[in-house]
């Protein structure tokens, strides 16, 4: 029978190459492949026959207008989603949002988000054909577009907010020896971090450290924790690595730290880029969904807006976090 093999978005440039290298010397066969180019290539291969660019097709300044769009979508009673579904619904996050909205860690108080890569840019390492990710211009711009949007929703689904408080933020994008083509254009960041108060419903207030890194040159980490008066909680959040994901509830029982940890089946049957267009579908025909739409998947842009502008003037910025909008029947103008 034929063999093949196909290799992670996440692995390094060496594990890919071991991997290439045991298809073809051991297994004599050229069947090898990389879901960098897999995972995206039906919709690269959509744009490019619908709109004639497989690239992004508005510039960053439309983004601008996104409170604007939501607010007129509601307004003729439609409908506007965005992807953060992606990793929204996830049986460990709900599980975390259940114990921090349900007082199982107490009063919360601290968030550590931190999600650093070494190697992952976005058209170097990762779909290293695609060079308009490097180019603010037609991308917007880093790994806080790239990323940050997806945790700011994770975090907001998890806490309920009503606000976000942009403190403090910096951006960097680290040096390292890839060569890029002649006039490649390269101008967006690939290290955040920001210190962000998040206003919860109640008053009170969660001091938020966050940071994300699609480059650095230090360890790798993936921290999600939220830290209460009475226990924390901390989640593995995305579906991988590994078939199962986790959480851990940590509580005081008579001086002593007690951990209880569950594990759930990484969900197999969906993809992750496919739940966004199934939320979709699921709302479009009146079965139960809670996709990333409207107000709120503004909101959550709007605060990515304000850690690159208080990184860039030190002035912090607060942006009240709408509400998702009610899931509708039918499409606009649908039998």
């Amino acid at each position: 029978g034929a063999v093949g093999g196909i290799t992670s978005s996440r692995c390094t440039n060496e594990e890919t190459y071991l991997v290439q290298k045991l298809i073809r010397a051991a297994f004599g066969n050229n069947n090898v492949d990389t879901c960098a180019r897999v995972c995206h290539s039906p919709t690269g291969y959509g744009l490019k026959q619908t709109l004639g660019e497989s690239a992004g097709t508005q510039t960053f300044d439309s983004v601008m207008q996104a409170a604007e769009l939501a607010a007129e979508a509601r307004k003729r009673g439609l409908l506007l989603h965005e992807c953060s579904t992606r990793y929204l619904g996830y049986r460990t996050t709900d599980a975390a949002a259940r114990l921090v909205q349900g007082g199982g860690i107490g009063r919360p108080y601290r968030v550590r988000w931190i999600q650093v890569n070494n190697r992952g840019r976005p058209g170097i390492e990762y779909q290293p054909r695609s060079r308009w990710f490097l180019d603010k211009s037609v991308s917007g711009g880093g790994v806080a577009l790239d990323w940050t949007v997806y945790d700011l929703a994770t975090i907001c689904s998890v806490l309920a907010p009503r606000a976000l408080t942009v403190v403090s933020a910096w951006t960097r994008t680290p040096a390292t020896g890839v060569e890029l083509p002649p006039g490649t254009v390269f101008d967006v960041e690939h290290h955040i971090g920001a210190e962000i108060s998040a206003e919860l419903a109640d008053g009170s207030t969660v001091s938020i450290a966050y940071e994300r890194a699609s480059c650095c040159h230090g360890a790798e980490r993936a921290e999600s924790e939220v830290a209460g008066e009475q226990g924390s909680v901390s989640w593995q959040w995305l579906p991988w690595p590994g078939d199962r994901m986790w959480l851990e509830h940590r509580y005081d029982v008579r001086g002593a730290l007690v951990t209880e940890r569950q594990e759930f089946a990484t969900p197999a049957e969906v993809e992750s880029h496919h739940r966004p267009l199934i939320a979709m579908d699921a709302v479009l025909a009146g079965r139960p969904a809670e996709p990333m739409t409207g107000e709120r998947a503004a909101s959550i842009l709007a605060v990515v807006q304000a850690i690159y502008a208080t990184a860039a003037d030190r002035q912090a910025r607060t942006v009240a976090i709408a509400a998702n909008a009610a899931p509708l029947r039918r499409a606009a103008g649908a039998g």
